[in-house]
């Protein structure tokens, strides 16, 4: 088996297997460019935090773009994300698309847009073991607001994430000697 497609099986089987928990990364809303009576709702856009399991590609719908524009092997993980996505959480759709987000176990009811949300929970982990979600979340959002450009853009190597980790530590010692 190749590589690639070896990494697609395991992916889809940590998919599958993953104890969800989700962090909503935009809010959902309604569309009424349409007629009144047949308005359009977007889902929220969520992502676990352990597997990466997201609906994004589905509330999207760009999939034919992508197969000019993307990888054979990125085209494939979305197929798979999407149908695993499907499988589990098909019920929470409704009507014109709204999406019941109480069907997922989400960290918080409040969305947090970020490039990299698993790492920032990963900190968060690390900063608090034994937090619950809501502190884990207030964590991740105070990371998150003292992160920079291009941390935000993506943190790409553990140097990086300490950088960040430390900068969070001395903010904390600066409230709490105030």
């Amino acid at each position: 088996m190749s590589n690639q497609k070896q990494y697609l099986q395991e992916k889809k089987q940590e998919m599958e297997k993953c104890e969800h928990l989700f962090i909503k990364q935009t809010e959902g809303y309604w569309d009424d460019k349409f007629h009144i009576f047949n308005n359009k709702y977007t889902p929220c856009i969520v992502k676990c935090l352990h597997c990466g399991l997201t609906n994004l590609y589905i509330v999207k719908d760009n999939s034919s773009k992508m197969d000019l524009i993307y990888s054979f092997i990125y085209n494939k993980f979305i197929e798979i994300n999407n149908m695993v996505f499907n499988n589990q959480y098909f019920s929470a759709y409704g009507n014109n698309g709204w999406f019941d987000e109480n069907a997922l176990n989400l960290i918080s009811h409040e969305s947090l847009y970020s490039e990299h949300p698993h790492l920032l929970y990963h900190l968060a982990r690390i900063i608090k073991s034994d937090a619950n979600n809501d502190e884990l979340f207030e964590i991740m959002k105070n990371l998150f607001e003292i992160e920079t450009l291009e941390e935000r853009i993506g943190l790409l190597n553990k140097k990086e994430m300490n950088e960040l980790l430390e900068r969070y530590k001395q903010i904390k010692k600066r409230k709490l000697s105030l």
